[in-house]
């Protein structure tokens, strides 16, 4: 083979080494800007109001009655199951521990 063959072979590893070595910097560099986003932004904090707004919505609509629809009950789980787990404060869980209590129809 031709000196010329072995020197492209070895111009393309080098092209490609140097793309692995920008693309690892590059996910070094994204992750942890996108962590300073979601803090500055407060992506957690916004989900937080929005499930909070939510669950409390609920309380306020089928108080008077303290019956829920199935499918309501069934949200409200799930809601609560996220708000939770993204660090709500007790309030909402002494709401939801109030729904809990009440009837459910199967409207």
């Amino acid at each position: 083979m031709n000196e010329g063959f072995f020197e492209g072979i070895t111009y393309i590893g080098g092209i490609a080494g140097a793309l692995t070595a920008i693309i690892a910097c590059s996910i070094l560099l994204v992750k942890p800007i996108r962590k300073l986003l979601s803090k500055t932004f407060g992506s957690n904090k916004v989900q937080l109001a929005m499930l909070r707004s939510d669950i409390t919505h609920y309380y306020y609509e089928y108080l008077p009655a303290k019956t829920l629809p199935t499918y309501v009950k069934e949200n409200l789980i799930l809601l609560h199951e996220v708000y939770v787990s993204g660090g709500g404060n007790s309030y909402v869980c002494q709401i939801f521990k109030d729904m809990r209590t009440w009837d459910v129809s199967n409207v």
